[in-house]
């Protein structure tokens, strides 16, 4: 397939996820405010600080997602069909593997964690129990539905995210709809709905791979060949993994011993924010990975490094353009989207808007080093920072007591582990400038730390929707004038006056 092809085959997967997330968004905006309306602020506080500590376990998934989704898709760059078949029947032995250990641990260790160490109201304990376990059932169907995500994004068939994210969408509102008239404990029901839609969705994609990819017709096949690459693939993936989730849910419960489920609430929010734009600006990443990797097992490093470059660049542009609206006015966003705003909540989601820059660093660069399966060192790095952030932040609330400064803890390890990953690239493929993709990265935080002060210093707080329009229409063309000449290529810009050059051309024709 020649480069031009592939160019339009990531064009035509993006614009499907964009037109996916931009639903989910739509919905989520709306959903997430009524939940929290429904729930009110300590019962959302305990949905996600109990969920969390399911969630927690989540990392041996997300590992074992980067070995299914690296092995596929390098197997379908080799183009043989009898070893993609023996990966995906070896993927799923690993995955309900994976999902009984889980399980065992979640009903005991976790259990006891949920009875003895969280802070929760003891009036709401019945209702918190009915919440893990629809977590931890929730979990064991993730786990073992990540082979079949890892073959329709392998195949790029990025449509069949965008058909059932519509399904997913209507079932969201049915929710919501069921939480306002339901009768019955609110964070009960609400529970058990997230969980019925979670089924619903995952048997959908089942059918869907089932009945297309002759590969997902599950065989009891154990290639020690190809089980023992994945399994090396997943211990260090894994390492890292429990070191991001640590980092995460761990900091979540250190914050809740010292504040309780206000401050979880609040983080909530945040994520969900977070969640949101990293879902949106992932887009692009979702998109080229199969491509990265691909031209990696074929040997071609010099496309793979104009794939991978490029990404993170579009990344941080796309990055740019959706964070520097809210992190101006992020208390009449607020305001606007949840009218109850939590305590911290806006602290909070301004730190973690930074740290997506160099999530859309990390998630690009992790693909290259997925492709060449050298992953221990970066595995230990990471882990090893990640490890740490909770015990940081537990010595900081016990001297400071503010939690601000916990997330601000967070993000500063993120930086940290993105700069190793970015080095770590360049010792495996030497064809990658290191310098250079930090460079591109202090860049757009300047061009982004531009735009935001001279927003602030010209409109200040937004106090309408047309006042927070304007500031973001001025924000949008700083941005996208500094990004073209400062942090873009030659090349790429020669693309992109290429492209209006032709749609204006197509307008002067009509």
């Amino acid at each position: 397939m020649s480069d031009q092809s592939d160019n339009k085959t990531i064009a035509r997967n993006s614009i499907l996820l964009y037109a996916r997330m931009l639903l989910s968004i739509i919905v989520s905006i709306y959903t997430s405010r009524v939940v929290l309306q429904t729930l009110g602020v300590s019962d959302y506080g305990v949905y996600n600080v109990v969920g969390g500590v399911v969630a927690m376990f989540s990392f041996l998934n997300s590992a074992m997602a980067g070995a299914t989704s690296r092995f596929f898709t390098f197997e379908m760059g080799k183009n043989d069909i009898g070893n993609l078949i023996k990966t995906f029947s070896s993927a799923i032995i690993i995955h309900i593997g994976l999902a009984v250990v889980v399980f065992i641990i979640a009903e005991t260790f976790g259990l006891w964690l949920l009875c003895n160490k969280l802070v929760i109201p003891e009036e709401r304990m019945v209702a918190a129990h009915v919440v893990y376990q629809c977590s931890i059932v929730g979990m064991f169907l993730t786990f073992t539905q990540v082979p079949y995500n890892a073959a329709i994004i392998s195949h790029e068939k990025m449509d069949v995210y965008a058909y059932v994210e519509l399904l997913h969408v209507f079932l969201k509102l049915g929710i919501v709809y069921l939480l306002l008239i339901g009768n019955v404990d609110k964070l009960v029901l609400y529970s058990i709905l997230v969980l019925s839609v979670n089924v619903i969705i995952a048997m959908t994609y089942r059918f869907y791979c089932l009945k297309n990819f002759i590969e997902t017709k599950f065989k009891f096949l154990c290639d020690k060949a190809i089980l023992k690459p994945m399994l090396d693939f997943f211990w260090w993936n894994a390492f890292s993994g429990c070191g991001y989730s640590l980092r995460v849910y761990g900091s979540n419960i250190v914050l809740n011993t010292f504040v309780g489920t206000i401050v979880n609430a609040a983080g909530g929010i945040a994520a969900t924010v977070q969640g949101i734009i990293i879902g949106f600006i992932g887009n692009v990443v979702t998109a080229v990975r199969p491509q990265i990797i691909k031209n990696y097992s074929s040997g071609n490093i010099n496309r793979m490094k104009t794939l991978t470059e490029s990404s993170i660049r579009l990344n941080m542009y796309l990055a740019a353009l959706v964070i520097t609206p809210i992190f101006v006015d992020a208390e009449y966003i607020f305001q606007l989207w949840l009218g109850q705003i939590p305590k911290y909540s806006i602290e909070f989601c301004r730190l973690l808007l930074f740290g997506i820059f160099m999530t859309c660093v990390s998630q690009v660069v992790t693909i290259g080093l997925h492709a060449t399966g050298n992953i221990k060192l970066p595995s230990v790095l990471t882990g090893i920072i990640d490890f740490s952030t909770p015990f940081v932040i537990f010595i900081c609330m016990y001297v400071y007591k503010n939690p601000v400064f916990a997330y601000a803890i967070i993000v500063l390890c993120q930086l940290a582990s993105c700069s190793i990953d970015i080095f770590l690239l360049h010792r495996n493929i030497q064809e990658f400038n290191s310098w250079k993709i930090l460079w591109d990265y202090a860049k757009a935080v300047i061009v982004f730390s531009v735009a935001s002060a001279f927003a602030y210093s010209q409109f200040g707080m937004s106090s309408d929707l047309f006042t927070f329009a304007w500031m973001s229409f001025i924000e949008w063309i700083i941005i996208s004038l500094l990004f073209f000449f400062l942090v873009f290529s030659n090349e790429e810009r020669l693309f992109m006056l290429g492209t209006i050059n032709k749609v204006i051309r197509k307008i002067q024709k009509h």
